[in-house]
């Protein structure tokens, strides 16, 4: 099945209804959609295409027995690329199509035991590739020179399944990964032009699940969803002059398998599966749907464009909460009154650091109704 959102209603399509499809990954170009997935029965790898009117499916592969990921990502002519790892020889193997027909190529070093691929293209088509060599526990960064594949050691300890890439505006690899100890860690890296940075984001969480999802946005800045088992739910870290911790869902067994993505505006959008009730979910982070349920009248915005200084003032009725985010959601900071319902921002954050210019929403409590003003700073 395949679920797409088409402006107000989430539109159910049978992809392939002659087999039982698991570990999917989907990719769009345009209206284009691709998926590529395991036949359950034969551990086989399929691709489906929708061309805009009907699905084809495709077998890829049926050589190897498909382990447990594959993941899809569709370059900037359209063409798929495709990377997953055979169960039996524990080799992680790249399919893509060049325009014409399909080719096929082993990725990983001979010497690791290669599993739980995750990869993504850059500007100029090469993919960048994740593995875990299950002889030593090493995180594996693997990339194309143009006449070779070259792999190095990223991280050590690394649990299974729990990592992904992204690429950040110059090309450079950013990471997030589990690595464990006596209990797991969320760590995040990235690759500065010469060597690995490693931080630890989360330290010593008993209760993290094998799942995280990461993603950057236009200013390189990360953002990480995973699953968490205690307290169970999904959760979210993103950085901004340091890391940030949010609750998105909650429940048993709630975020696993966790996909995330940041669009154009910089707002998160999360697949997950609720395992306790079956359920495919998704949540997406959108400050510009909460309704300007408050008269206008009662707020106004001075000073905008502003560079020092910005003044919000709120009319005869006292506002509970004024608080100012960036345009990912995030909560920068909170105001507080200055007199006869005037409420300033400097442009700095909660910590007192000048935020970088750029569009900013003030979002204000009025008798329990919420009501948003996007400002600039400049």
């Amino acid at each position: 099945m395949c679920a797409v959102w088409n402006g107000s209603a989430w539109q159910i399509d049978v992809a392939d209804s002659l087999c039982e499809a698991v570990n999917t990954s989907i990719d769009t170009f345009g209206d284009e959609i691709f998926i590529s997935y395991t036949k359950q029965t034969f551990w086989d790898l399929i691709y489906a295409h929708w061309d805009g009117s009907s699905w084809s499916n495709h077998l890829l592969d049926s050589s190897v027995q498909i382990d447990l990921y594959t993941r899809t990502r569709i370059d900037s002519f359209g063409n798929p690329h495709i990377v997953y790892s055979d169960y039996i020889s524990e080799t992680i193997w790249y399919a893509h199509f060049n325009g014409t027909e399909w080719q096929f190529e082993t990725i990983s070093d001979p010497s690791h035991a290669a599993k739980y691929p995750d990869f993504i293209l850059d500007e100029n088509n090469v993919p960048h590739v994740l593995y875990r060599n299950q002889f030593t526990s090493d995180l594996i960064y693997a990339t194309f020179t143009g006449s070779y594949w070259y792999s190095e050691k990223v991280a050590s300890f690394c649990s299974p399944g729990g990592f992904s890439i992204d690429l950040d505006s110059e090309g450079n690899p950013h990471v997030a990964f589990l690595n464990y100890t006596t209990n797991l860690n969320l760590c995040y890296g990235y690759y500065d032009g010469s060597n690995w940075l490693i931080s630890t984001v989360i330290d010593g969480d008993p209760g993290m699940g094998d799942h995280v999802s990461l993603a950057l946005n236009s200013s390189d800045e990360p953002s990480i969803a995973f699953c968490d088992v205690t307290p169970a739910g999904l959760r979210y870290a993103f950085w901004s002059n340091g890391w940030h911790f949010e609750v998105i869902d909650t429940g048993a067994g709630m975020g696993l398998y966790c996909s995330h993505e940041i669009d154009s505006n910089d707002c998160a959008h999360i697949a997950y599966y609720n395992e306790d009730e079956g359920e495919l979910r998704y949540a997406r982070w959108n400050i510009l749907g909460i309704e300007d349920s408050t008269d206008a009248s009662e707020i106004s915005v001075s000073s905008n464009p502003f560079s020092e200084l910005l003044y919000v003032t709120i009319g005869e009725t006292a506002a509970s909460l004024v608080t100012v985010h960036d345009i990912s959601g995030h909560q920068v900071c909170e105001l507080a009154p200055a007199n006869n319902g005037v409420y300033i921002w400097d442009g700095s954050n909660s910590r007192g650091s000048e935020v970088p210019s750029g569009m900013y929403f003030i979002l204000c409590k009025v008798n329990g109704q919420l009501s948003t003003l996007s400002v600039v700073k400049i």
